[in-house]
C-alpha cells in the first residue's frame, strides 16, 4: 500500500520536471486533473479538506480510492515518459 510520502515524493518529481525541461500544455493538463483527482480522493477518504490534508503524515497510507487513482497515474505516467517505466513494476 503507497503512502502519502510516496505521492509527494512523485508530485515533487514531475513538478522538477515541469521547471526544467517544460512541457507541453496538453501534458501539464493531462498531469494536473489526475493529481487532482488523487488529492480529491485522500480529502474524501480522510473527510479532511485539502488544507488538513497537507499535514497528513507522511506514512498515512493511501486508502483504497486514492490508491487506485496513484497506481492509474504512475502507469500512465509510465507510459507517456520512458523516465517513469519503472513505475510500472
Amino acid at each position: 500500500m503507497s503512502q502519502f510520502a510516496d505521492v509527494r515524493k512523485l508530485c515533487r518529481e514531475v513538478g522538477t520536471g515541469f521547471y526544467l525541461f517544460g512541457f507541453t500544455e496538453e501534458f501539464r493538463r493531462d498531469i494536473n486533473e489526475r493529481v487532482q483527482a488523487i488529492g480529491k480522493a485522500i480529502c474524501e477518504e480522510r473527510g479532511v479538506s485539502p488544507t488538513e490534508a497537507m499535514q497528513l503524515l507522511d506514512d498515512t497510507e493511501l486508502g483504497p480510492s486514492a490508491e487506485k487513482k496513484f497506481s492509474e497515474f504512475k502507469e500512465w505516467l509510465a507510459g507517456q515518459d520512458s523516465d517513469y517505466a519503472e513505475l510500472q513494476t
